[in-house]
């Protein structure tokens, strides 16, 4: 197996990430408390070994080894700050960013007096004017150049000030990364480490995933390079060589555990190169490198067996993005995932969370937090995906599927043309738009891919103009359809690096987030589903079968 280092739009060089035939080794668990402090002595290390002979243990043991790491890593925690003198942060040090829509944000004058009033004036500290939300008070970013967002990011709140504030290899062990990297962009690192936990770090990432990384320079390397990678899509950031030496970073580390059998497949390495995959897709680089890592990641979970991963909470946390990433990835590209990502799974009880035109265990979506048109745009989407994955199933036949068809589209055609383009309704806006791509792809039996470029570059300007910093809050499942639709429709054009970016944030979220195991594979699935129905369709098209007899819809949208 081998995962090869390629890329069009950043430097080469790099290694390649390799792994010969490792033979399947007993699991044994080691715990060692050390994090290799410079400059001072410290006592020995406490550590013990945990045998193992099969994949499961007893939850007596997993007790004393919860409790041994805990109490090892509290001391060490109390060692710190008295040979530091550090003391916890208080709350009003830290830094509050904006997540609101841009309808509930605010610039007037009467913020910067407010800013005041609170105890501290952020201008006169970052080096420069802020602006204030006039609903929530944090720092908007939106209308700030690339600098003046890392100066902002390198101020975070308590929660994140740790993190942040700590050196890029608190390990001292990726001696491959060349030394200037981190002196010269030291500033640029810490606050892609603030954007990592605030914007892509829901809750099962903060309590399973950064504490693994904390331990391991391959997966903490390959989340900064993803991280980093939405920031230079989303927000205009770019700095080739910092980029190239995240990746080489994350590259050279996962070298490192690779070329032993004992770590060569364990899951924080299958979690690292998940992670340097992603990154690698949404900075755009060719799509045989991504597929070349994720064939990688197959073979891995293969050899380990994908029970394996479900033995410990961060096993199980990174088994669901690993389904979904497989899924949606083959899903855009319109191919079968792999028969190990397409295994079926116990059904539980929907907590109706990430409900979308893709998930919807009610049978009718009623979002809080949206208009009434907005509602019935995604109601509308939801009956036209039904339709076509029904159609496609033999579910219904070929008139009832017109007639449904052309009732949705006389709904979403009536909505539109009553609307004012500046209703500053952008999440309305967003849903209508990605209906139009589906419905033009339904119509002309094309592919998404074929979707016209102005749908597509129409549907970035709309959710730019969206609250995506919190991933539209309660709606995340609508924009987890959303950016699938857009991803899809517009590879190789322009703006397809930021529905990218949006997508793969707002995957990372749910597959975190989600309480079922089945709610967040079922939208992805649906996706894929989609996908193949319209591919199909295409081809009876090709063939001589019945097809739609109107023309092309007309988009509605002023660009202005």
């Amino acid at each position: 197996m081998v995962l090869a280092e390629s890329a069009t739009k950043q430097p080469t060089g790099l290694a390649l990430i390799s792994c010969g035939n490792v033979s399947p080794v007993g699991e044994r668990s080691f715990i060692e408390m050390d994090d290799q402090g410079q400059g001072r002595q410290r006592p020995p290390v406490a550590y013990s070994f945990v045998a193992q002979s099969g994949r499961k243990i007893d939850q007596s043991t997993q007790g004393t080894i919860r409790s041994h790491a805990m109490r090892e890593f509290r001391n060490r925690q109390r060692q710190d700050r008295q040979q530091r003198g550090v003391q916890p942060v208080s709350a009003r040090s830290g830094y509050r960013i904006c997540r609101c829509p841009p309808s509930l944000q605010s610039s007037s004058a009467d913020e910067a007096s407010s800013s005041q009033n609170q105890g501290f004036d952020t201008s006169s500290e970052i080096g420069g004017p802020t602006e204030r939300c006039h609903h929530c008070g944090g720092i908007q970013l939106s209308n700030m150049t690339p600098p003046q967002q890392v100066n902002i990011l390198q101020k975070p709140a308590s929660t994140v000030a740790s993190f942040a504030a700590a050196d890029f290899d608190p390990f001292n062990s990726i001696v491959e990364l060349p030394p200037p990297l981190t002196s010269k962009f030291s500033g640029e690192i810490n606050a892609v480490k603030a954007h990592a936990i605030t914007f892509c770090s829901p809750g099962a990432t903060k309590t399973d995933i950064f504490p693994e990384a904390l331990r391991t320079p391959a997966l903490l390397s390959s989340i900064l390079y993803m991280a980093y990678s939405f920031l230079c899509a989303a927000r205009g950031w770019s700095n080739p060589e910092l980029a190239l030496g995240l990746k080489g970073a994350a590259i050279s580390e996962i070298n490192r555990k690779m070329l032993h059998p004992s770590t060569a497949t364990c899951t924080n390495v299958i979690a690292s190169i998940s992670y340097l995959s992603i990154g690698t897709w949404v900075f755009g680089n060719p799509i045989k490198e991504v597929e070349t890592h994720l064939t990688g990641i197959e073979l891995m979970v293969n050899q380990r067996g994908m029970d394996s991963l479900g033995v410990y909470q961060f096993g199980r946390t990174v088994r669901k993005y690993l389904f979904v990433q497989h899924i949606l990835l083959a899903a855009i590209r319109v191919q079968s995932a792999a028969s190990i990502f397409n295994l079926d799974y116990q059904a539980s009880n929907p907590m109706l969370n990430h409900e979308s035109p893709l998930f919807c265990p009610r049978g009718y979506l009623q979002p809080h937090g949206c208009s009434e048109e907005t509602t019935q745009v995604l109601n509308s989407a939801k009956s036209v995906v039904d339709a076509v994955i029904g159609r496609d199933e033999g579910l219904i036949t070929e008139e009832e599927f017109d007639i449904r068809f052309f009732d949705t589209k006389s709904q979403v055609e009536q909505l539109s043309s009553s609307q004012d383009p500046f209703h500053n309704d952008w999440i309305f806006e967003s849903c209508r738009l990605t209906v139009w791509i589906m419905l033009t792809a339904i119509e002309t039996r094309q592919p998404l891919v074929s979707s016209d470029t102005a749908a597509t570059i129409a549907l970035v300007q709309a959710l730019q103009k969206t609250g995506i910093g919190d991933n539209w809050g309660e709606l995340s499942g609508v924009l987890f359809w959303v950016s699938m639709i857009g991803s899809a429709s517009s590879q190789r054009k322009p703006g397809h690096r930021i529905l990218d970016a949006i997508l793969g944030r707002t995957m990372a979220e749910i597959a975190f987030t989600a309480a079922n195991f089945g709610d967040v594979v079922e939208p992805v699935r649906r996706f894929a589903k989609l996908q193949m129905a319209l591919k199909k369709r295409g081809e009876e098209a090709s063939e001589g079968s019945y097809v739609l007899g109107f023309s092309a819809p007309v988009l509605k949208y002023d660009h202005s």
